[in-house]
């Protein structure tokens, strides 16, 4: 493996014509004096200095446009990245390679197999050469470019699938086949062009990472018109996005010392709320750093035109907010996990959505299986009235930030045991919460008795003349209804008898001379289906209006539907 990383760091050196000294020692002078380490400051000023190359960018015709987004999107990567940016290269290349020789039918599965395989292997070898350290290597691009060449190739294919021309039925599979044609590239772009979108200088380093049709309709002005109306508000957008990211950085600078995640951990709290308090607000330093980033970068990518959203009816400008890659509010106080998951990096949920969940038969196991590849093996994500509404609200928030903040412990700890010792330190609050909601539940849906039809609509009971068979009940434990329990063996006696009396009727008559026995036992059997359906169906049907789908679908069954008529009838078509 040394040989193989030696060779490529090789080349990757003999292909960084500038060497980046000077700025290299301009940047360790500012890292002593703002004690920020080199690699991170440097990764900060290229974030700032995508500004006025944005605007350098937004004033060049389309030809230049790709060329300028591709040259400086790799000298970017050759500063921060030094000789690691090769790897960016290797992966792009080879993709744009499979794409344009390999079939249409194959191509975009050997990209994902290609891109995959690799950010496996870089995340295994950053381990293997700093196991536990954090420094910033080129595995957070990559993984941002395989979101973008891994759609690349599922774009290009949709290009030139078939099926997307046509009108399904289904209303689902309609809207899958609308958004695919929307972003279908129905001929193969330029190397220059790919290059462009795959090392575009405001995305390469912190996102957004978008689809290529995003790209070249932002390029080429196709999705919006030249105006000051549109210059104005794309203006107003970057500078409000870089203030925002701004603020998040002031706020990592200021609290970030003091609410540091492995000392807040190992210290001692006079009660476990204060502990709480201040594990929250360690993890919410935490996130401002990524708050910060892609807010920056967001602002830079829509200062370059990227991210408009289109015109209202009224010709007025909906927003620039196609690009945006989280909703700091909407993480904050979502009320449920699904809320945290669609506003925390939505790039990447939009991506694991249209790539991996859609295109998988939508496998969620899946797509779990390839988001934790994706993030590496390292971290354990495999570990991880009106007034009536108010309280839903004010409860669910707190219970998703105390949730989503407790399984963040796994998140930035980086190992097994730090994840371990954080949760120990919160007496495993979280994990025996699980547990117990686990058991109170489970303990609820099999308490939870089918409503009674007759209590609610006393005008039925006229179907239901006998108390007998209303009385009767049947459990887990086959205990009938002691009280009606002949009544019950009568029916079922006769019933077998009918079946049994049959057959052996049957058995005397030729073939072709069943024709009037068959009529009278299939007339018996229709009639025996219509009573039982007619005493069961409205039970069914009120059991499914009041307790919902879920209940009735996930519910045990003879909880519920072993009372009464319908568990009588019920019983009789079983047996």
């Amino acid at each position: 493996m040394e040989q193989v990383v030696g060779a490529v760091d090789a080349v990757a050196v003999a292909l960084c014509p500038f060497g980046f000294e000077y700025l290299h020692s301009q940047v360790a002078v500012l890292s002593e004096s703002v004690g920020f380490a080199p690699d991170q400051l440097r990764y900060c000023l290229s974030l700032f200095a995508a500004y006025p190359l944005a605007l350098v960018f937004r004033l060049l015709p389309v030809g230049l446009k790709h060329w300028f987004s591709f040259v400086v999107g790799v000298l970017m990567a050759q500063f921060v990245l030094g000789s690691q940016w090769i790897h960016s290269l290797i992966t792009s290349t080879v993709t744009y390679a499979i794409v344009a020789a390999a079939p249409s039918a194959y191509s975009p599965q050997l990209v994902f197999a290609f891109n995959m395989s690799y950010m496996s292997a870089s995340h295994l070898y950053r381990i293997y050469v700093d196991y536990l350290g954090w420094s910033l290597d080129f595995t957070g691009p990559q993984m941002l470019l395989v979101i973008k060449l891994t759609s690349f190739a599922y774009n290009c294919y949709d290009g030139t699938d078939a099926k997307l021309t046509t009108n399904p039925t289904n209303s689902q599979l309609a809207k899958v086949y609308a958004s695919r044609r929307s972003l279908a590239i129905s001929a193969l772009p330029s190397l220059v062009e790919f290059y462009g979108y795959a090392y575009c200088f405001t995305t390469f380093l912190a996102g957004p990472a978008f689809e290529y049709r995003e790209y070249i309709d932002a390029v080429t002005c196709r999705h919006f018109k030249a105006s000051a109306k549109t210059t104005t508000s794309c203006f107003v957008s970057a500078l409000s996005k870089l203030v925002l990211g701004l603020g998040c950085m002031a706020a990592m600078a200021t609290f970030g010392s003091s609410f540091n995640l492995h000392t807040t951990l190992h210290a001692t709290f006079p009660t476990v709320f204060h502990q709480w308090g201040a594990i929250y607000i360690a993890l919410l330093v935490t996130r401002c750093k990524y708050y910060f980033a892609w807010k920056v970068a967001e602002g830079s990518t829509v200062l370059s035109g990227f991210g408009f959203e289109g015109f209202t009816k009224d010709d007025h400008v909906k927003g620039w907010n196609a690009v945006s890659n989280v909703d700091i509010l909407g993480f904050e106080f979502g009320q449920s996990i699904r809320d945290l998951s669609r506003a925390w990096n939505k790039g990447t949920q939009a991506w694991l959505q249209r790539y991996v969940y859609e295109r998988m038969g939508n496998s969620l196991l899946a797509t779990y299986f390839v988001s934790a590849i994706w993030h590496g093996v390292l971290r354990p994500y495999v570990l991880e009235s009106k007034t009536n509404k108010t309280l839903y609200d004010i409860v669910g928030t707190l219970a998703t930030a105390l949730t989503i903040n407790y399984l963040a412990v796994a998140f930035v700890s980086l190992s097994w045991e730090e994840s371990v010792f954080g949760w120990k330190s919160l007496a495993f609050v979280g994990h025996i919460g699980l547990v117990a909601a686990y058991i109170a539940l489970s303990l609820k849906l099999t308490s939870i008795i089918m409503p009674t039809l007759l209590e609610q609509y006393p005008a039925l009971s006229v179907i239901y003349p006998f108390e007998w068979e209303n009385k009767y009940e049947f459990t887990w434990e086959n205990e009938f209804c002691k009280d009606t329990m002949t009544h019950i063996i009568a029916l079922c006696a006769v019933y077998c008898v009918l079946c049994l009396g049959g057959r052996e009727v049957m058995k005397k008559f030729s073939p072709f001379g069943l024709t009037s026995a068959l009529a009278l036992w299939n007339l018996g059997l229709a009639v025996f289906s219509t009573i039982g359906s007619i005493r069961t169906v409205p039970f069914l049907l009120n059991s499914l209006f009041t307790r919902g789908v879920y209940h009735n679908v996930c519910s045990e069954a003879f909880p519920h539907y072993g009372r009464g008529p319908v568990g009588l009838w019920v019983t009789l078509f079983i047996f």
